[in-house]
């Protein structure tokens, strides 16, 4: 039995925009991390060789937080409960975007770090402690990350009417691929171009939203 609420029907240029949406990352990958030797040192693979301007490093940052969650689950919060979580989200998001760049990112930056887990190192003369800071983390972002795969895998699904796993199959395949040969900047560029993407889809779904409200964008 076909399932009710899934979409089918795509026309070829949205097939089209599938695959240049697809295309774009592994092009990208190619592009700067083998012909121009992203993965060739710890420097290059971690740090982008420190080379990277601020504006695609700000979108990247921006991307890490425009998650499906973020995207879908907010208006859902908000329309059955109220604005109270976002509100409190965006205040303990605005004291840690405002503190932690000038307290803590300085102290990195000036000692040469590469992760918190290093400073972790030696701040207590342990290795221990890296370890365990590396391996919460490590936890904690593989269950955020199969949430964070899942949500758009099964709205891809419902559009495209390809299977739940093989678009799982396919974004996770894409983003090994992408973060294994491609290194930071390989990452940091097409989350750029992922920013751009999804701003675009928003406004876009805003001022389709207004126009089609009673009485136009008057």
């Amino acid at each position: 039995m076909d399932d009710p609420g899934r979409m089918t029907g795509l026309a070829a240029v949205d097939w089209i925009v599938f695959g240049i949406l697809v295309s774009v990352p592994l092009i990208v990958t190619v592009f700067l991390g083998v012909l121009r030797g992203g993965t060739k040192s710890n420097s290059a693979y971690i740090l982008g060789n420190r080379s990277l301007s601020m504006i695609p490093v700000s979108l990247s940052l921006a991307a890490s937080y425009m998650s499906p969650q973020t995207i879908a689950g907010m208006p859902s919060e908000v329309a059955y409960f109220g604005t109270l979580f976002p509100w409190t989200y965006l205040i303990s998001l605005t004291f840690a975007l405002v503190f932690i760049p000038n307290l803590f990112i300085p102290v990195f930056h000036k000692m040469h770090l590469t992760s918190v887990y290093e400073y972790l190192e030696l701040r207590y003369s342990s290795r221990m402690v890296r370890w365990m800071g590396s391996i919460n983390f490590l936890l904690s972002a593989s269950l955020y990350l199969g949430v964070a795969l899942y949500g758009p895998c099964v709205s891809v699904s419902r559009l495209t009417g390809l299977p739940v796993w093989g678009v799982i199959l396919l974004g996770g395949t894409i983003s090994i691929i992408v973060t294994s040969f491609g290194g930071l900047r390989t990452v940091v560029w097409t989350d750029a171009w992922q920013v751009g993407i999804m701003l675009s889809g928003l406004v876009s779904i805003v001022v389709a939203g207004v126009s089609r409200e009673s009485g136009g964008m008057k």
